[in-house]
């Protein structure tokens, strides 16, 4: 016999599913309202380009890098799928940030070069960790 908690429990996840449904359409709606569909007989407008990062949004991967980096470094021991996600992520933004700086604005980002290493170490170390190089501590 179910349980009454458990029961409950799935009711109020259901709620809960059905509830951002319904915020995700009304979303769609609003999206749709304030782009109106123009006539069939007018052409149709050439879409513009994406804008391009600017170096404040560039600085920010940087940081992002930089963090994960240190996350996957300080914690590389405790469940190593997740450091690894962590790790990837880390070198994903990092080598982003490096490449569009150099590109757009040829300047090297510190931050995002500091970030790249620190998830490459992340990497070792996991390495280290699961050929048993490094001793337990905890």
């Amino acid at each position: 016999m179910p349980s009454l908690v458990g029961l409950l429990l799935l009711v109020a996840g259901f709620v809960v599913l059905m509830q951002t449904f319904a915020w995700i359409a009304g979303l769609g709606e609003r999206r749709a309202l304030s782009h109106p569909v123009p006539p069939e007989g007018l052409a149709a407008e050439v879409p513009e380009a994406p804008p391009e990062p600017t170096l404040g949004a560039i600085l920010q991967g940087a940081n992002y890098g930089l963090v994960l980096g240190v996350l996957a470094c300080l914690l590389f021991k405790l469940w190593p799928p997740l450091m690894l996600a962590l790790s990837a992520a880390g070198i994903g933004f990092s080598s982003r940030t490096l490449v569009q700086g150099w590109r757009r604005y040829e300047v090297l980002v510190y931050r995002a070069l500091a970030g790249l290493m620190l998830s490459l170490a992340s990497v070792a170390l996991h390495y280290l960790n699961l050929t048993g190089q490094i001793p337990d501590l905890w």
